[in-house]
């Protein structure tokens, strides 16, 4: 049976925020209080969230794996590798948070209404949506997700997916560094009227799209107006395609007055235990783009980071795949082997 259990937590000194999740929902929207309000669907009627505060930050655990011996059985491994059960997190987010962290191995991300410093946001499976909001800094990583932002504004902005198409709309042109990248997904941008941009592509084999023209200054680089450009744009994507789009006339995204920053870093893959077969499966789609020449060894490795691989890790991977990357093997005298 399930229940609606709801928890509240004073935040005092908190300005910065850390939520994580395994395999449930989360909702991001403004508290009707000074207090961050939570209500979470579970059918534990015991379930209360790990709760850890320190200095000006919170960090709430809404799941966590357990560790242990792997069971054979499917359903045993899974009861005894997860803790409690959670199918959706709520979180009334008060005005004095100033920087949030969200991080899950998969299930839906979708944040509506907030005014941040930064917004971070790292995902393995799962879709996110981030609507009426404003951040100095959002970064969202994602594996194999889509995401959509609209109606929110940022200066300075990070986007990766492995196989996940993003789409930015309703923006206003402004001053701004976005940066957008895809192996397999479209990225896509979108403006309420025609932007002056400074921009990098990349599209390895697939199509580039502008609603603006496109002057060539350098390889893969361009810019849309004689005049100073605003905003410094990278755009990059394998084999998904390059969108730029001006929508006149349309809702206009909310300029972002900058304030004092915040950061806030967390490690996903040590909070959560990423899930590892979908890690192995988007780690041979990278590796066999690498293979087949589609893809440089700087941005497979960038999507390894992605993933959740630290730069140890990524190094191994790389060199294994050069290692077990066939060859003309040459003997001492530098003639073909036999």
């Amino acid at each position: 049976m399930h229940m609606i259990k709801t928890f509240e937590y004073d935040v005092k000194e908190i300005e910065k925020l850390s939520a994580t999740t395994s395999s449930a929902d989360i909702l991001l929207f403004p508290s009707r209080s000074s207090k961050i309000e939570i209500e979470v669907d579970t059918p534990e009627s015991d379930y209360s969230p790990i709760m850890e505060e320190s200095l000006k930050s919170i960090s709430l655990r809404f799941q966590k794996r357990i560790q242990g011996t792997l069971i054979d059985v499917p359903f045993l491994n899974e009861l005894f590798q997860r803790g409690p059960r959670v199918d959706s997190v709520k979180i009334g987010v008060p005005q004095k948070i100033l920087s949030i962290s969200l991080a899950t191995d998969s299930g839906e991300i979708s944040i509506k209404d907030l005014d941040l410093d930064s917004l971070k946001i790292t995902q393995v499976s799962g879709d996110v949506m981030i609507a009426s909001t404003l951040s100095d800094d959002i970064s969202v990583h994602t594996v194999s997700g889509d995401c959509d932002i609209r109606d929110s504004n940022y200066r300075d902005g990070a986007f990766k997916t492995v196989s996940g198409d993003m789409v930015i709309r309703d923006l206003s042109p402004m001053a701004r560094k976005t940066k957008l990248s895809s192996v397999s997904g479209d990225v896509t941008l979108v403006y309420s009227s025609k932007p002056r941009l400074d921009i990098s592509i990349s599209a390895v084999s697939g199509d580039v799209n502008a609603d603006v023209p496109l002057m060539k200054k350098d390889k893969r680089h361009y810019v849309t107006s004689e005049s100073s450009p605003e905003e410094h744009l990278v755009m990059s994507t394998v084999s998904g395609d390059v969108n730029i789009r001006v929508k006149e006339g349309s809702s206009a995204g909310r300029v972002q007055e900058p304030r004092r920053r915040g950061s806030f870093e967390t490690d996903v893959k040590e909070q959560l235990g990423l899930d590892e077969e979908i890690m192995d499966e988007e780690t041979q789609k990278v590796l066999k783009l690498l293979k087949e020449g589609k893809l440089t060894e700087e941005y497979a490795k960038q999507m390894f980071e992605m993933i959740g691989y630290n730069k140890e890790e990524i190094d191994q991977i790389i060199l294994k795949e050069v290692d077990e990357t066939p060859g003309d093997s040459k003997d001492v005298n530098g003639g073909e082997a036999r």
